[in-house]
């Protein structure tokens, strides 16, 4: 659906119009880099998705999430990190 600024695919809703979140929005953006079901799509015009809510935008997913409901986002949840020890040397 071109035009109307979101579209469905699956059981979750892509989002076509906006621009990337700011850097200086810490309070929601951080959220998603460090969030299970944060991803890289390989859609250039809609670089972030969420797999928990079916997602994709331009916009991180948080920031979407926020601007729909009023809520900050109820699906994160943190990623586990592998120690310094046994993550792998850049």
């Amino acid at each position: 659906m071109r035009g109307s600024g979101v579209a469905m695919q699956g059981r979750g809703i892509i989002a076509d119009e906006g621009q990337m979140a700011a850097p200086e929005d810490t309070s929601t953006t951080a959220r998603c880099g460090a969030c299970v079901h944060h991803h890289v799509t390989w859609n250039p015009g809609l670089p972030w998705g969420c797999r928990h809510f079916g997602i994709k935008s331009r916009r991180l997913p948080c920031v979407e999430i926020e601007a729909a409901s009023g809520i900050p986002c109820l699906g994160f949840q943190e990623r586990d990190r592998l120690p310094a020890a046994i993550r792998p040397s850049r």
